[in-house]
């Protein structure tokens, strides 16, 4: 079992949500029925107004199997008829093709060994850099400090809702065009700043005129403990370059493009996988580890310096590999600052 996303499209957004609220998700190893859901109530995709790209994440699949996608109403039970298969995608940065591309055959290593590999890799540059490469939905609750920005310790891609937890326990809606979503990256191509760095939602100087809201007059996000709830797209990724920034209706904030893991993310990936792939006993293996601390090479007497390993404190100690710390050096998650 593995860990698989699954994108797809929703087209005529408009008129499937003036009949459906949610979408199931189902899953067959052949493409054939019978299919099995693989969402339950609690874990429907919500549609939602202007966003037409869904994900969802299959934690007991197979890169194999292929899914499909149908619309349903939770009031009156209607569902529509499946969409077409769909090919799911490994949740990680990379693909089994990937490494075969690097000379690993079928002789040398399974898919399922890589499999493995790729996600071990993934993870730990997660937890190195505190942070994540690719789209991934997720809902959070963060306190309001009584602020015009709210503070997020991720990218921002798409925010689908913004609410108020009131002393009810109950959300308030606040209106997605009444505050600025800092995802310009994505949206604008805008890469000084770079939202990417510093993710935020601020409440507009102007509210528009058709915000009624006295509560919001102050522009503040109130305070509280865990009393503002975001949902939405989550991650830090990057467009084609030859892509054209933009956003799916003009206003909306919402990306046309999600964006996909940074190239570079993919080759310490890769550096990373591909050293798994080798018994540390072996020849080959040995030279894979100690290739990227080589500082001097003699042809001649077959001799070869290496540089020191650094220490475990030390700038480029993460992973033991010099290439992919640097690498990943770029990337580390702002740290947090906290005042008391």
């Amino acid at each position: 079992m593995a860990v698989v996303k699954v994108r797809w499209d929703v087209e005529e957004l408009a008129n499937v949500m003036s009949q459906f609220d949610v979408q199931r998700v189902y899953r067959s190893e052949t493409g054939e029925p019978p299919w099995d859901e693989v969402t339950v109530p609690a874990t429907y995709v919500p549609l939602v107004a202007g966003v037409t790209s869904y994900l969802f994440d299959d934690l007991a699949g197979e890169p194999s199997w292929y899914y499909a996608v149908s619309y349903f109403d939770t009031v009156s039970g209607t569902e529509s008829s499946l969409s077409d298969p769909l090919i799911p995608g490994l949740s990680g940065y990379l693909e089994v093709e990937d490494i075969r591309e690097e000379g690993f055959t079928d002789s040398m290593v399974t898919d399922a060994q890589i499999i493995r590999g790729i996600q071990r890799s993934s993870r730990m540059i997660d937890r190195i850099t505190r942070q994540w490469f690719e789209p991934r939905t997720r809902t959070f609750h963060l306190d309001g400090k009584r602020g015009q920005d709210l503070l997020l310790e991720v990218p921002i891609i798409a925010v689908t809702n913004l609410s108020l937890v009131d002393y009810r326990g109950e959300l308030d809606e606040i209106e997605l065009g009444d505050v600025w979503i800092y995802n310009r990256h994505l949206t604008q191509g805008l890469m000084n700043p770079d939202d990417r760095h510093n993710p935020r939602i601020s409440w507009r100087d102007l509210l528009p005129s058709s915000s009624t809201r006295a509560r919001w007059s102050e522009r503040r996000f109130v305070e509280g403990r865990r009393n503002i709830q975001i949902a939405g797209v989550f991650g830090y990724t990057e467009i084609d370059p030859l892509l054209t920034p933009g956003e799916t209706e003009s206003g909306s904030q919402i990306p046309s493009d999600y964006g996909d893991t940074p190239e570079l993310i993919k080759l310490a990936c890769t550096l990373l996988t591909i050293k798994q792939m080798y018994p540390k006993s072996t020849s080959d293996g040995d030279d894979f580890v100690v290739r990227a601390r080589v500082i001097e090479q003699r042809t001649r007497d077959q001799m070869y310096q290496l540089a020191d390993i650094p220490e475990a404190d030390a700038a480029y100690g993460m992973t033991g590999d010099i290439e992919v710390d640097k690498i990943l050096a770029m990337f580390m998650a702002p740290t947090a600052v906290g005042v008391v």
